[in-house]
């Protein structure tokens, strides 16, 4: 009977351990993901399970989204010839990058 003790035991320690691996792997891909943005959600949604999940649906709705690069027209068009042109690329390509020029 010690020994099947032991062995469980040894099971749910097994499988706690995993479980704590798994999420400091997932909240580390989260916070290189996202950078700033994941202590902002942290402090909004009151905790990091749920900041968590909700940057891990984030991440799925993206990876859905179909995302083309614009082509060379559209691209040379907008490479800062019109007003907001050059806030909205750097919106797209750097969105933690906040403007002070307002």
């Amino acid at each position: 009977m010690s020994t099947i003790v032991v062995i469980v035991a040894a099971a749910v320690v097994l499988a706690l351990a995993a479980l704590a691996l798994r999420t400091m792997t997932r909240r580390r891909h989260l916070r290189e993901r996202f950078g700033p943005e994941y202590e902002r959600t942290v402090e909004a949604k009151h905790g990091r399970g749920a900041a968590d999940r909700d940057l891990k649906a984030r991440e799925e709705r993206h990876e859905a989204l179909e995302i083309r690069p614009l082509s060379s027209t559209v691209r040379d068009r907008c490479a800062g010839t019109r007003p907001g042109c050059r806030t909205a690329s750097t919106v797209l390509t750097r969105p933690w990058v906040r403007r002070t020029d307002s």
